[in-house]
């Protein structure tokens, strides 16, 4: 094993004659530079990284291309950010000590949940399970050297705000000192966040600038045949045809449990056939039981995050009409909205003798089903042929559309659930996006 360079940070380790099968024993061990972070010149004769260098964390790999390395694993770009000194590090390390004061007014929601759940108030203790949950996720992403999911954590502080804000609201404005104080720590920690965190492309721009490495030469790296526009047209129409099979079974009177199976079996062989027809094979990623994990519980923090920024905030502006014109407020557009997102929650909360089948049914089998078609076919094919990002909001669009028989005044928020879901699926598969739907379903129906 030879240095690239000679530094002072952890190493990281480069192949340096890649093989299909078994990069093992490939490496020369790269250590990143205090001169190339002192803008001076690596050593006479250093070899250095270029776009098509592949590099990993240990000696057995696995190896991948720096770009797509960076990408991938977020202990790479602390070790890359620190070792070259980049900007974004110094300025996350001088924010987030300040973001640090935004996790109190998360640990006072949980201590008034607790204490509402003593008072025997509904809900209270699955609320403060999830306050708890989402202070010890925003506590480790604010704690790292590089932040991985910043948007994620300031919604969790807007969401916490909002909580606030309705307090204040509730009492027109007569809150304590306390619930004001939360309120602006967790809004100006939700806004910093947004503002300056960086995030992890920004990290990973900032390294492959500061290696020289061009954008050009990493879209060289990152040739792949894109879906081709039968495959996405399909991929929606499947989308759009999940809901109009259950409507039209319905309207026929059909049992529910041959719509079950009718269900069921939409979600096993309508999104294969489209596999087989269009890409000759049947996608089935690999799966990384600790990417599945994180990813899971960074979308269950982003779907309490957004489910509680949009619920609160609607609920506290109801509550500000309340105070303004006392009068008009029971007929007012805002009481109306929330009456009817009510109704529509409760009307499909299953109950009665009937509650244990359909409940098994809503937490195990519709997230499989829904999952495989919005996200493991949908949002793929889609990110395939437009970018991640664009491939994420339509299936989290047709996601949302295909709820509109079930949650029609509510459909904001299941399209904000199908962004959570894409995320999660994003950063751990199938699986992650099925067990946060999973999860949600059962604390929707719990609650």
């Amino acid at each position: 094993m030879r240095n690239l360079y000679h530094a002072r940070m952890e190493p990281v380790f480069v192949q340096s004659a890649p093989r299909p099968e078994g990069p093992e024993g490939d490496g020369v061990q790269v250590v990143l530079p205090a001169d190339l972070a002192a803008d001076r010149p690596p050593q006479a004769g250093a070899p250095r990284l270029d776009a098509t260098s592949r590099i990993g964390l240990s000696r057995d790999g696995p190896f991948a291309p720096v770009a797509d390395a960076l990408d991938a694993s977020g202990k790479l770009r602390d070790l890359f950010a620190e070792g070259l000194d980049l900007d974004v590090a110094r300025r996350w390390r001088s924010l987030r000590f300040t973001v640090l004061f935004g996790l109190v007014p998360l640990g006072l929601l949980a201590e008034v949940d607790r204490e509402l759940g003593g008072a025997g108030t509904p809900g209270a203790h699955a609320r403060m399970i999830a306050d708890v949950f989402v202070l010890f996720i925003a506590g480790i992403d604010v704690l790292r050297r590089t932040p991985r999911h910043p948007k994620t954590t300031a919604l969790v502080f807007l969401a916490c705000a909002a909580r606030f804000a309705l307090f204040v609201s509730k009492g027109c404005g007569s809150g304590h000192a306390i619930t004001y104080a939360a309120l602006l720590a967790s809004a100006a920690a939700g806004i910093a966040m947004l503002a300056f965190a960086p995030s992890p492309a920004q990290v990973t721009a900032a390294t492959l600038v500061r290696l020289a490495i061009s954008d050009a030469d990493v879209r060289a790296t990152r040739i792949a045949v894109r879906p081709s526009t039968g495959l996405v047209a399909s991929a929606c129409a499947a989308g759009v045809a999940l809901p109009l099979v259950l409507v039209f079974a319905r309207w026929a009177g059909i049992s529910t449990w041959v719509q079950t199976i009718v269900f069921a079996g939409f979600g096993a062989l309508v999104p294969t056939a489209i596999e087989l027809v269009f890409e000759r094979r049947v996608y089935i990623p690999r799966i990384a039981w600790t990417r599945v994990l994180f990813a899971t519980a960074m979308g269950l923090a982003l779907t309490l995050g957004l489910s509680g920024v949009a619920r609160n905030s609607i609920d506290a502006s109801a509550q500000v009409t309340r105070c303004i014109d006392p009068a008009a407020f029971p007929t007012g557009a805002a009481k109306r909205l929330i009456d009817a997102q009510n109704q529509e929650v409760s009307r499909n909360v299953p109950r009665g003798d009937g509650r244990w089948p359909l409940l098994v049914m809503n937490v195990l089998l519709v997230p499989l089903v829904e999952e495989r078609v919005y996200r493991g076919l949908v949002q793929r094919v889609l990110a395939a042929r437009f970018g991640s990002t664009a491939g994420l909001a339509g299936a989290a669009i047709l996601f949302g559309l295909a709820h509109l028989g079930v949650y029609r005044f509510a459909v904001y928020q299941t399209t904000l659930l199908g962004v959570s879901f894409g995320v999660a699926y994003a950063g751990g598969g199938l699986g992650a996006a099925a067990i946060v739907h999973a999860v949600w379903n059962l604390m929707l129906m719990l609650g």
